[in-house]
This record gives C-alpha cells, structure tokens and sequence, in this order.
C-alpha cells in the first residue's frame, strides 16, 4: 500500500503515471459526511423512510411494437476486480418504465444491448466496436473508466454518446458528440468542497486515489477553490481498492482537520474509512464519496449529521425538496419495488434509472431515434426537464466552456437519524459557479 500527502504549498513531490481508475460514482451519486449523534435505528432502516409511493404507477403510455426500436449500446463497470451492478440493474428498470409508462421514444420501444467494461481499455474498445458494428443509434454509459480509449471509434462512425457526467478531459472536451446532462467533472469536484465551505469548514483534508488524474483535480480544482475561499487544505492519497484504512485514518488524524473529503470513495471505501476515522479519534465532519449503503449498515450513532452530495438527490432525500423532486423519487422507488428490485433502489440504482429516462428525453428529439445521424443532430441543440433533479438541460449552450456537459447542479443534503436526507438550504449548488477563476 502506498499512502502520500502534500500540503497545499508545499512543492510538487509526486508525478508517477498509473492507470486512472478514477471513481465517477463518487460524483453520479452521494458523498457523504460522518458526525456521531443519535441514536440506533430500530425497524426496517432507511428504506422505511422513502418517499411515499403513489398511489399507482398506472398503465402509463406504452411504446408502439410495431414501430422500429431504438437501439442504444450501454456499457457498465462490472469486472472481479471492481464490480458496480446496481447501475444497470437501475439502467434496466428505467428502460422498462420508459417503455411501458413514458411511450417509449417518440414511439418507438427503447432497446439497450449492454455491455460490461472492466478497468482496462480493451474492453471498452471491444464494447464500442460492437456498437458501432450494430449500428446504434446512440451508446448510454453509467460508468466506464475507460471511455476515452472507445471515442475515436463512436466518432468516426457518427455515434452519439450521452453519459450523466462528464467524467474525464477527452471526454468532457468532446462537446458535440458527447453529450452530459450532468455538470461537468471539473465543475462538480468544486462543488463538492464549496459544498462543505458552506457548512463552515476550514480545514480540510480531501483524500484521493493516487493516480495521474486525481493529482491533476488536486491542482486545476481543488487547491484553486481552497485558495479563493480561505481555506486551509491538504491532501492525501492512497491507493484504490488496496488502501490500510487504519493507516489512511492515522495519517488524517495527525493533522488535525475539521473536515475531510473522500470525493472518489466506493462504498467498499466507505465501509472501511469510516469506522477507521471513528476509532481513530476524528469527530469533524467527513465527505465520504459515493456511498449510500453506509446508511442501512452503520447505527445512525456514526451516520446521523451526514452530508451527501451528488448530481441529484438519493431515494432517501425526503425533506426541503421541490414537490417535482419528491414525486420523482417515489416512483424510482416504487417501480424498483414492483420490479423485485428494492435492494438496488439505491443511489446507484438511481443513477441508472435517470440515465435511461433523461436519455429517452433527449433521443425523442431526434427526427429519426432509429439512427445515429438524426440522434447526434438532434443531441447538439437538446433541451428539456431533467429526472429527479427540477431542472433542465441545455445541450445549445455548453453547462461549462468547451464543455461536453449540458447541466450544471449539484445536491447537498444531510442524513438524519432516522435514515432519510434532509436537503440542505444551499442546495442545489450551480457547480459552475464554484469553478476556480
């Protein structure tokens, strides 16, 4: 294991070229930070606590079967290495609801062939060969850490791409055939730490792996809003997926923060730097990534008085939201519920879900969903509501300069001792707007 830090002016120590297995669900999803208080919850844990669901999902507007489908690839990271299932499970369910509620595309029946990436690029190449072989007409992806490597060819074949983030820098400069309807990475790492300015911190520590990709967001994003705020900041890394948590949580403790951020964190992070941070001593507050499991699997005594963020709220947020948003994810929930798929109505799940519902939206305003030609016009100037989030997005005007993105949000919200979010008065947060000058 290896585990370095620099202080924010200290020199540049540290520049080794790894493999980026950066962890984009940090940022599709919820980020959370610990304070002890409360107590242990008794029933059926957070779940209980959901949205209430309506009173029917009704029939809905089925899609036409005899009309041509609209093909669209999908690819997940699902590999032994590192394996995240609740994405596509929630990416189906989505694509079944569009289908059977929403009228599917303009019509037509949504199809999704899909296909599981792991952590090397080959098997994103192989994927979007495939694609392009079939002739999609647009390839969703929830996570693939190597999508880089399968541009070139979705490109010169004219095929769309619509992610929920723009994850990495080839692309979130793709704009024009790549297309986000979340903020822009860059814009959404500033916003996790304007985030916990807006709670008072001031001295922060922000744990990352330690890859090539995560020094340059130390340098171009982070330390830059640090900066501009006033406030203190530091960093670690460590190495993921092998990190000594106990070491990690020591080496944070010894530095006295008030606040550490864990913005690219897994739930397998989570469950092992949390409780490491409690025995350590740290009572400050803690972003801890993507995770949302940590909820159900710790007492509300190490849970109750987190903050989570990610592009739109989780199942649990249940207070201080627009009434569109609440009503949103009572039908997440209830139709993952109906679908016999209630342990993946998760954050995870969630993202999915919105993937293939926001994703219908902007394919709909192709003249043509069946082809690629039509979708990549059409996708350049899309506009329209966005999934459980309240507002819109606007692919004619780039979310952030040069940027593939076509939105610009951010959620906060803070867990209370019953398992449910509350969201926080600041939130949502405009994420360009946190960007460094």
């Amino acid at each position: 294991m290896r585990i370095t830090s620099r202080r924010r002016s200290g020199a540049v120590p540290h520049r080794q070229q790894v493999a980026r297995i950066g962890a984009l669900a940090a940022l599709l999803c919820v980020t959370t930070v610990l304070a002890a208080c409360g107590d242990d919850r008794a029933g059926d844990g957070p779940r209980a606590n959901r949205p209430a669901a309506p009173a029917s999902l009704g029939p809905g507007q089925e899609a036409d079967t005899s009309l041509p489908p609209v093909k669209v690839g999908y690819q997940n990271l699902e590999s032994t290495a590192v394996a995240l299932p609740a994405f596509r499970v929630g990416f189906e369910a989505g694509v079944k609801y569009v289908n059977e509620h929403l009228g599917g595309v303009k019509g037509h029946p949504l199809e999704a062939d899909g296909c599981k990436t792991d952590l090397t690029p080959e098997t994103t190449i192989n994927c979007d060969n495939r694609f392009v072989d079939d002739g999609v007409a647009a390839v969703l992806v929830n996570i693939d850490i190597a999508l880089d490597a399968g541009l070139p060819a979705l490109q010169k074949a004219g095929i769309p791409v619509i992610v929920s983030l723009a994850d990495s820098p080839a692309v979130e400069r793709a704009q024009g055939t790549v297309f986000s309807y979340g903020a822009s990475r860059r814009a959404t790492d500033a916003a996790a730490l304007k985030g916990m300015i807006e709670t008072g911190s001031k001295n922060v520590i922000i744990a990352l792996p330690d890859t090539s990709g995560y020094h340059e967001q130390w340098e171009d994003v982070y330390e830059p809003v640090a900066d501009q705020n006033d406030v203190k900041a530091d960093v670690v890394y460590y190495q993921l997926g092998s990190a000594d948590y106990g070491t990690l949580a020591s080496i944070i403790v010894a530095k006295n923060p008030d606040t550490v951020l864990l913005p690219a964190a897994n739930d397998t992070d989570c469950d092992g730097t949390l409780p490491a941070l409690a025995a350590a001593g740290f009572a400050g507050k803690i972003m801890a990534g993507s995770c949302s499991d940590f909820i159900e699997k710790f007492p509300s005594s190490q849970t109750a008085g987190i903050y989570v963020y990610g592009l739109l709220p989780a199942p649990q947020w249940v207070g201080n939201l627009p009434e569109s948003v609440e009503e949103d994810l009572a039908v997440f929930n209830a139709y993952m519920e109906q679908e016999g798929q209630g342990e993946f109505a998760n954050a995870f799940g969630m993202q999915g879900f919105a993937l293939a519902l926001n994703a219908a939206s902007m394919l709909a305003q192709a003249d043509d969903p069946t082809t690629s030609v039509s979708t990549m016009a059409a996708l350049k100037s899309a506009q329209g509501a966005l999934f459980a989030q309240d507002a819109s997005y606007d692919c004619a005007t780039a979310g952030a300069p040069g940027s593939s993105a076509c939105g610009n949000l951010t959620w906060y919200g803070q867990v209370q001792d019953d398992g449910t979010i509350l969201n926080s008065d600041f939130s949502p947060i405009d994420a360009n707007a946190a960007l460094p000058e």
